[in-house]
């Protein structure tokens, strides 16, 4: 769904955001039960005042209900297209790692645990649980990398050069060499 707003490739205003065209997406929004929004303008890249600005329109009108991503925050990247898939790709799994994230830190809470959760990401890195439920898209292939750091540490700790590591999940088989 588009809505009136252009900047330039500096980041100055071409034209305005037109906040009235967010009526009819956000009745769409209500009518279909849709529980994520990605939104990607050209050039947010530069400068996220309209993706900021959707956002809070977004919220103001649908609450927590809806998961709302917004391109710039996912990815930095000038060309549209690689920012506005990233966010897609966010928008699509936030629903469900936000409602798991938050189940797992309520039930860790509830058996007095003390530390914050870390989400492993898919550089190898860990985030806390708030930035995962922000960036799911960066958690995307932890499991293989985590499969991958295991399979590493077992080749120093059995001193066995030559390892193959194998990750196997419901939908996927992913294989490194140590």
């Amino acid at each position: 769904l588009e809505v009136r707003e252009r900047l330039r490739s500096d980041g100055s205003v071409y034209e305005p955001l037109h906040e009235e065209d967010f009526e009819p997406i956000i009745a769409k929004i209500r009518a279909e039960g849709i529980q994520s929004v990605a939104v990607c303008f050209i050039h947010a890249y530069v400068n996220p005042a309209h993706e900021l600005r959707a956002r809070e329109i977004l919220k103001a009108a649908l609450g927590d209900s809806v998961s709302v991503t917004l391109s710039h925050e996912i990815s930095r990247e000038w060309r549209e297209y690689e920012r506005a898939s990233s966010a897609i790709m966010n928008a699509y799994i936030a629903p469900i790692v936000e409602r798991y994230l938050r189940s797992l830190e309520g039930e860790l809470a509830d058996f007095g645990a003390p530390t914050p959760v870390h989400v492993m990401q898919s550089s190898g890195g860990v985030i806390r649980a708030r930035t995962a439920r922000e960036q799911p898209v960066h958690t995307l292939l932890s499991g293989p990398v985590g499969g991958a750091i295991g399979c590493a540490a077992l080749s120093k700790a059995t001193g066995r050069k030559n390892m193959i590591g194998v990750d196997m999940g419901g939908t996927s088989f992913d294989m490194c060499l140590i």
